[in-house]
């Protein structure tokens, strides 16, 4: 077979490829144009997942009339004009392939109008293939209608996921792209109904609470720092950690932006996770958002088609800055856990008194061992599990010393050893087994609630 030029629509249905995964790489690439053509407010609507349907609507400068037919074309962009740009870029996009790879794998149409234009325009294409140019009302903005996503790529539209799970993917992607502009408001609608309402705002905490959930407001630690890279370059951090107890399963609340833009960084997600070492689960990951600013020319954004992989021209200056910061702030807060025992007539666990160290010798804890003891592991009244429970996890051993640290660990000493007690952990195990005892016995009390309780929920958990 003889080398021959491939045709355009082919090469855009190539780059499609790397450039459309899917339709939340659709919403992601139209959502960086409105942002940088200036919006101050975005709004998505998509059906089936975004298969069907993706409508991207914002309130920007818009693209003339005369310019729509390049708007579509393939490497034409008006963020860059020459390789001392491509060296140091501050915006979303600049490789000029989103919308003709879109437009190339779908049936696309924008609808757009300048600012002191008297009415709009709008052109339609079908497979890479564009109509005429034609006047159309709409308000100041762009809205970029994306149907049937893959149409004439069946192959593609097969690796797809169900309607429910691609609508995750997109408001993983807009909620990403909303915590980096907090200036900015969006808003997503699936299936006629409202997903994601994000009012702008100029409090940055207000926006990853938003997103991230108010429920743990009260377990967020803030991170910040102020230094220079090697060479006197300047780098700026801001963010949001989650305390140990909030680490999650997944690493879907693990966000990252790097001058406004969303990105996804081993290098910054390795610095937060290693500040975390010793205090999560290596299985677990930490809660975090992290915004990083800084020279543009020391970043390189130019990686892949998507934009979201980027490399540091100092990455180990950058890691050690992210994780000093945030460990930092993991030092700064009080990390123990603690608890308070209300007095009850079937308490399991007594509150332990504090014996005055100026009463007893330093280094001698035998005087109040019996007492530590008999009220930590023997309360009373007496509950089978009580007594079943040193059997079962310290069999006979019997304690000679006990040591009280931090009103919440109980270091005992015996014949075989050291034993270290939780005294939180004895007290949640002792409620446990009271209420399964409760349970068996009868069913437990209800009541109705005068007035009922919100309680936010994660629809995708």
């Amino acid at each position: 077979m003889p080398i021959r030029l491939l045709p355009r629509q082919l090469v855009d249905q190539i780059a499609a490829g790397e450039v459309v995964e899917r339709p939340a790489s659709v919403v992601k690439e139209l959502v960086e144009n409105a942002i940088d053509a200036g919006a101050q407010r975005v709004e998505v609507s998509v059906e089936g997942g975004g298969v069907d349907r993706i409508v991207v609507a914002d309130d920007g400068g818009g693209i003339a009339a005369d310019e729509l037919p390049l708007a579509i074309a393939s490497h034409a962009t008006s963020k860059i004009s020459s390789s001392d740009d491509l060296a140091a870029i501050g915006t979303m996009g600049f490789r000029g392939e989103a919308l003709a790879s879109i437009a190339s794998v779908s049936r696309l149409s924008i609808t757009s109008r300048v600012t002191g234009s008297d009415a709009g325009a709008r052109i339609e294409v079908d497979g890479g293939v564009a109509s005429e140019v034609r006047p159309a009302g709409c308000p100041v903005g762009t809205v970029v209608e994306v149907r049937q996503l893959f149409h004439n790529v069946p192959a593609r539209r097969k690796f797809l996921r169900t309607a429910g799970t691609e609508l995750g993917r997109i408001e993983e992607v807009l909620e990403s792209i909303a915590l980096c502009r907090p200036d900015v408001a969006f808003r997503l609608v699936a299936d006629g109904k409202t997903r994601i309402d994000l009012p702008a705002t100029t409090d940055a905490r207000r926006r990853v609470l938003a997103v991230l959930g108010e429920s743990i407001a009260d377990g967020l630690l803030e991170v910040t720092a102020d230094t220079v890279l090697e060479g006197g370059a300047p780098i700026t951090l801001w963010g949001l950690v989650g305390r140990p107890s909030l680490a999650r399963g997944s690493g879907r609340a693990l966000r990252f932006a790097l001058n406004g833009r969303a990105v996804l960084d081993r290098t910054l997600a390795h610095a937060v996770k290693e500040a975390f070492r010793g205090l999560v689960d290596p299985g677990r990951t930490p809660i975090a958002f992290v915004a990083v600013e800084m020279d543009p020319s020391l970043v390189d954004v130019n990686v892949h088609p998507a934009k979201t992989e980027v490399r540091f021209r100092q990455p180990n200056f950058v890691h050690q800055c992210v994780m000093r910061a945030v460990r930092d702030a993991l030092r700064a807060a009080d990390l123990v856990p603690s608890f308070t025992l209300m007095p009850h007539a079937h308490s399991v666990v007594s509150a332990i008194p504090t014996i005055p160290m100026a009463t007893r010798n330093p280094t001698d804890f035998s005087d109040f061992a019996a007492l530590a003891v008999d009220r930590a592991l023997h309360a009373t009244p007496p509950v089978a599990l009580v007594s079943a429970a040193p059997e079962t996890l310290h069999g006979n051993r019997t304690a000679r010393r006990v040591m009280q640290v931090h009103g919440s660990y109980l270091v005992v000493e015996d014949a075989e050893g050291i034993l270290v007690v939780d005294q939180h952990a004895l007290h949640e195990r002792g409620m446990f087994e009271e209420l399964k005892a409760r349970i068996a016995a009868s069913p437990l009390e209800s009541q109705r609630m005068l007035v009922p309780v919100a309680i936010e929920t994660d629809p995708r958990a």
